[in-house]
């Protein structure tokens, strides 16, 4: 029986930049041709990117803890900087930047996002294969591929945190005493707190609106290549990419969920 050539590491490797701008192309190939190689490489782009935005804006933080009553987070301009608070206070305490326990957490929240990505993908096209048919594909392995457009998210998000957040010299957060002294809590908080300041920075939040809605249509046409495979009729593909989205989107918000939740401290 004949079998075709297994794709090498460097068409792998092409394969995780063409999937992300030329899916059609791409899944057809990747089919005919699997490879284990490419799937990895998407990961690993996609939690370089991934750690990339959230690091930026974390190295714009100073940290300073309060003591008194808490409220509702709020964000405001201080000079040239940005400052958010949670703490009704009336002095404070300097604490200093994010430290290396920190960006190491962002490490391991952006390789959970990744992981959690690529299992969302793999279980929204293996229902949606099952739902409108067709011959059987390796759905983890197209799932692994479907990241590389996320790739190009983040990627896009990095350029655009870069641009914005250069007129930015820092992003003052003003927290709880009991918040700074647990590590994943902590950063948890600061991812938080710093997205409510960021809204504060003119035309940023228009941006990334904008990015995320490009990226979502976009993601259902990678969806729909990933379902087609070269052959599947448009109709049959288009169904399957947004079954295929929806259920991704679904799964891995479980997924980052139940991780959250595991770096949450225990109470009591």
């Amino acid at each position: 029986m004949y079998r075709p050539r297994e794709a090498t590491a460097g068409e792998a490797l092409k394969r995780a930049f063409v999937v992300g701008v030329n899916p059609f192309a791409a899944f057809g190939d990747i089919v005919a041709r699997p490879d284990s190689l490419g799937p990895v490489l998407c990961l690993l782009l996609f939690t370089i990117t991934y750690t990339a935005c959230d690091a930026l804006v974390l190295s714009k933080v100073y940290l300073y803890t309060a003591s008194g009553p808490l409220v509702r987070p709020q964000a405001y301009w201080v000079g040239d900087s940005l400052r958010v608070v949670e703490v009704n206070y009336t002095s404070l305490k300097r604490v200093g930047p994010p430290g290396e326990e920190h960006f190491a957490l962002l490490n391991m929240l952006a390789l959970g996002a990744g992981v959690s990505a690529w299992l969302a993908w793999t279980v929204g096209i293996w229902v949606a294969m099952k739902v409108v048919g067709g011959p059987p594909a390796p759905s983890a392995l197209m799932g692994g591929y479907v990241l590389s457009f996320r790739f190009y998210e983040y990627l896009a998000r990095l350029v655009t945190l870069l641009w914005f957040l250069s007129r930015v010299p820092k992003i003052e957060v003003i927290v709880a005493p009991q918040s700074a002294t647990r590590p994943p809590e902590l950063t948890l908080k600061l991812l938080s707190l710093t997205s409510l300041a960021l809204a504060s920075v003119a035309g940023l939040r228009t941006a990334l609106w904008a990015l995320t809605a490009f990226f979502t249509v976009w993601g259902v046409v990678v969806a729909t290549a990933a379902l087609k495979r070269g052959y599947e009729p448009m109709h049959k593909a288009v169904a399957g990419g947004l079954i295929a989205y929806l259920l991704s989107l679904l799964v891995q918000s479980l997924s980052q969920y139940l991780l959250i939740l595991t770096l949450q401290p225990p109470r009591g």
